[in-house]
């Protein structure tokens, strides 16, 4: 038996995310807008779990209960944070991606601050957050499971 070690999904406190911008695998500009559903990692290692997370939410329509009448549907994307030399990894993450979703899958340059605050440990951590007017609300970390998306939608909920 192989042992590793613990990879709990946690919700963290809502924190600032501004100023995000990179381009799409569509070669299309990317700037993070006013409600949105963002999946991210930082490192190619992080897209299985990512594939993950946006799977969980396409598939399930309580996103839009969950935020209440009079808000929009946020609109969803997997953002990969890569710096300068990672950068050459971009045909690979093409051949990884279903080409119906590069116009959503976004490269923008490693944003420390963030990598900090999610507490990056291993390559393939990942993360989902609902971002409302530049706030991560909630800002989950982890394993993309049913548990976590109920948790992440009860969240919502909560804040609403």
């Amino acid at each position: 038996m192989v042992w590793r070690s613990s990879y709990e999904t946690r919700i963290l406190p809502p924190a600032a995310i501004k100023g995000i911008t990179g381009i799409s695998l569509a070669e299309m500009p990317f700037s993070l807008g006013s409600s949105d559903l963002v999946f991210g990692g930082f490192d190619l290692a992080a897209v299985r779990e990512l594939i993950i997370w946006r799977r969980l939410f396409d598939r399930n329509p309580s996103l839009e209960a969950c935020l209440g009448a009079g808000h929009p549907a946020p609109f969803g994307w997997t953002i990969l944070f890569l710096s300068g030399q990672d950068k050459v990894s971009v045909p690979t993450l093409k051949a990884m991606t279903a080409p119906s979703a590069w116009s959503t899958t976004i490269i923008a340059d490693d944003n420390g601050p963030l990598r900090d605050l999610i507490q990056v440990d291993r390559p393939d951590r990942s993360f989902g957050t609902l971002v409302v007017s530049g706030i991560a609300d909630p800002l989950m970390v982890g394993l993309p499971t049913e548990e976590a998306l109920q948790t992440f939608l009860d969240a919502i909920a909560q804040r609403s």
